[in-house]
C-alpha cells in the first residue's frame, strides 16, 4: 500500500478534522467499555438498513450482480467531524447505493486501532453499507517494528489473542461492523525461524478473531505479509497468497483486499484460482488506487483497468473491487497530468465542482448514467455496478438534503446560515443522475433553495425534442393500497407537465400529474398528494420524474419525497 501518499495527504490536513478515534496498541489493550463513557458521542445507534438488488429496474443490461464495492477514502481520520460544523465546504460521500463496505482507512506507525466516526456509520447505516476500522501495523520504512506486531498478537493464559477480543468489543459497543488488518511491518529483520513463527501467529490470530466475531462482523485481511513473515504485495490472489490466508483450506477473512500494482489478467488469474479452490471469487477485492495522481488506475486517465476488471462483452466481473482514495473529489491539488478539479475544501463557492467531480466518477464524463461512453472517455463505474436500495418498507421520505449547505432550510425558509453534518444527509437518489429519453436535462443539487436541510434536487430541461425521464430511487416496495405519495416542489412554468412515475412489474408504468395554479409558479413551494389505492398489491421498483414535450424549457425543484 502506499503509504508515501498518505504521508503527503496529512501534511496538509487539519489537526480540527481529526475527530474520529485513533488508539495506541497499549491503549487498545487497555480499553473497556466502562472506561469509555467519556467517548459515548462517537457511539452509533443506528441498526444496519437490509437492502436489495432489484434486477428488473436496473439502467443497464450489463452488470454483474456477483460484484461487492468496498470504498476506502485516503485518511479518512483527517477528514471526518463528529459534530456539526459551522462551515459547510467539509468532505462527504454520496453514492451509497454503489456500495457494500465503507472501510475506515487510517493510521501511523503510532495509532494501530482507527475506529470510525459515529456520524459517518450512522448514515453509512442507513443506506444499508457496513462500515470497518483499521488495523495498521505500518512498514519500516513508517515506524513500524516487528514487536509491535509481536505485542499486538499476545495471548493470555488461556490462549486467547487478546487484541482480538478488543477489536470485537470496541465495534460492539462503538456500533460498526468489523475490521481490516492490514499488517505491513516486515518481519524479516527477525531470525528467520522467529519471522516465520510470528506470520504463523498472525495466521492464528486471524482463525481466532473470524472464530469468534459475531454474526454480521465483517474481517477484512490485505495483501501484504507472507508465511515467511516478508512484506510482498501479490497483487492478485495467488498460491503466495493463498498459503497465508488459506491455511488448511480454512479462509482467514470475510474479504481479502488486494495490493493495486496489477495488470491485465490478473484480476482473471484471482478468479480462477478462488474458483479452483472452492472460494467465492467475490470475497477477493481488487484494489484500484484512483487518486488521480498516482499511477496504477487514476480516475478519469487510464480506463484499462476497467476492461481488466470487466469483460466488455458481457459487463461480468472477476473479482469485487476495493476503491481506495475516492475522497481526491474533495482535495486533490493537481499536477501536470490532472490539474485540480477545484477548491472546494478552501472556497464553498465551489461546491458544484465538486459534486461533479464525484458524479463524474460514478456516471462518467458526460456526468449522465445512461449516456454512451465514446471511445477513450471515461465511462463512469455504474455502467458496472448495480445500485442497491432500502426502500423496502414504508414510510420512506427525503428532503434531497446532502448533509451540508450555504443555508438550512425549514418549510422553504432560512433559518440559519453555512453548516455542515453528516448525520442530518437524507436517502439520495439511486442514480446520481440518470437522463432517459429524447430531451435533454441537467440535474444537481441547489443549495439556495431547499425544504428542509440544506439543499433541494434541480433540474434544467429543455423537452422541444422530447420527454425526460429521471429515474430518482431503486425500490423494492409492495403496496396495500393505503399509502399516500406526496411532493413538494416547484417549476419555472405553471403550464409544465410534470409527473411522478411509479414503476411496477413487467415495466408496468403508474403516472401521478403534478399541476399548479399559482401565477408565479416560482416563488412558492407546492404540495400535492396522490392516494395510490390503484396501486394495491403492485410491486414498485422505481420512481422517477417524467417531463413531457414542450417547446419551451423547464425548470423543477424537488423538496421534498414521500410515500407514506
Amino acid at each position: 500500500m502506499k503509504w508515501f501518499w498518505v504521508g503527503i495527504l496529512c501534511c496538509f490536513c487539519t489537526k480540527a478534522a481529526a475527530e474520529s478515534l485513533s488508539f495506541t496498541l497499549a491503549q487498545a489493550l487497555d480499553w473497556s467499555a466502562q472506561q469509555a463513557s467519556e467517548q459515548r458521542h462517537n457511539r452509533a445507534s443506528t441498526p444496519l438498513a437490509s437492502r436489495v438488488l432489484v434486477s428488473e429496474a436496473q439502467l443497464w443490461p450489463l452488470q454483474d450482480p456477483r460484484i461487492r464495492v468496498l470504498v476506502a477514502p485516503d485518511g479518512m481520520d483527517n477528514l471526518a467531524f463528529e459534530q456539526p460544523q459551522q462551515r459547510m465546504n467539509h468532505y462527504l460521500f454520496r453514492h451509497w447505493s454503489l456500495i457494500d463496505v465503507f472501510n475506515w482507512f487510517a493510521g501511523t506507525a503510532d495509532n494501530t486501532v482507527n475506529l470510525p466516526a459515529a456520524s459517518w456509520v450512522e448514515v453509512a447505516h442507513r443506506n444499508g453499507v457496513k462500515v470497518i476500522g483499521s488495523v495498521f501495523f505500518a512498514p519500516t520504512a513508517w515506524g513500524g517494528h516487528p514487536e509491535r506486531v509481536a505485542h499486538a498478537l499476545a495471548q493470555d493464559d488461556m490462549g486467547r489473542f487478546v487484541l482480538a477480543d478488543q477489536l470485537i468489543a470496541m465495534a460492539d459497543y462503538y456500533g460498526f461492523d468489523g475490521w481490516l488488518i492490514n499488517q505491513e511491518t516486515d518481519l524479516t529483520a527477525l531470525p528467520e525461524a522467529e519471522a516465520q513463527q510470528l506470520a504463523k501467529r498472525m495466521q492464528q490470530f486471524m482463525a481466532y478473531l473470524m472464530a469468534n466475531r459475531p454474526e454480521g462482523m465483517e474481517i477484512h485481511w490485505y495483501d501484504a505479509m507472507l508465511t515467511n513473515g516478508a512484506v510482498r504485495w501479490q497483487n492478485e490472489y495467488n498460491d503466495k497468497l493463498a498459503e497465508f490466508i488459506r491455511p488448511e483450506r480454512q479462509l482467514l477473512a470475510d474479504g481479502v483486499f488486494l495490493n493495486y500494482f496489477w495488470r491485465q489478467g490478473q484480476p482473471e488469474r484471482s478468479n480462477q484460482l478462488a474458483t479452483a479452490q472452492g472460494i467465492d471469487p467475490f470475497l477477493i477485492f481488487t484494489g484500484a488506487d484512483v487518486w488521480p495522481g498516482r499511477n496504477d488506475q487514476p480516475a478519469f486517465r487510464n480506463t484499462e483497468w476497467l476492461s481488466a476488471l470487466f469483460a466488455a462483452d458481457s459487463g461480468q466481473s472477476w473479482t469485487s473491487l476495493a476503491l481506495f482514495g475516492v475522497n481526491f473529489s474533495y482535495r486533490y491539488d493537481g499536477d501536470a497530468r490532472q490539474p485540480a478539479f477545484h477548491q472546494f475544501s478552501q472556497d464553498p463557492a465551489e461546491v458544484q465542482q465538486f459534486y461533479q467531480t464525484e458524479q463524474r466518477f460514478f456516471a462518467g464524463d458526460d456526468l449522465k448514467v445512461t449516456a454512451k461512453a465514446t471511445s477513450g472517455s471515461w465511462p463512469g463505474l455504474q455502467r458496472y455496478i448495480p445500485a442497491k436500495t432500502v426502500v423496502q418498507q414504508l414510510p420512506f421520505m427525503t428532503n434531497f438534503n446532502t448533509g451540508h449547505g450555504w443555508h438550512w432550510f425549514e418549510r422553504g425558509e432560512k433559518v440559519r446560515g453555512s453548516w455542515h453534518d453528516i448525520r442530518q444527509q437524507d436517502l439520495l437518489p439511486s442514480w446520481q443522475f440518470a437522463v432517459l429519453g429524447h430531451g435533454e436535462a441537467a440535474v444537481s443539487y441547489d443549495f439556495e433553495k431547499g425544504w428542509r436541510g440544506g439543499s433541494a434536487l434541480l433540474v434544467h430541461a429543455d423537452t422541444s425534442k422530447g420527454a425526460v425521464q429521471l429515474p430518482l430511487y431503486l425500490t423494492d416496495l409492495t403496496l396495500q393500497g393505503s399509502e399516500q405519495l406526496s411532493v413538494i416542489y416547484q417549476s419555472t412554468r405553471s403550464d409544465a407537465d410534470l409527473q411522478l412515475c411509479l414503476w411496477s412489474a413487467a415495466e408496468q408504468q403508474h403516472c401521478l400529474p403534478l399541476t399548479q395554479h399559482q401565477q408565479q409558479p416560482e416563488v412558492s413551494w407546492h404540495t400535492q398528494h396522490f392516494a395510490l389505492q390503484a396501486l394495491t398489491n403492485k410491486r414498485i421498483s422505481r420512481i422517477e420524474l417524467l417531463i413531457k414535450q414542450q417547446a419551451a424549457a423547464t425548470s423543477v425543484h424537488l423538496g421534498q419525497l414521500a410515500i407514506e
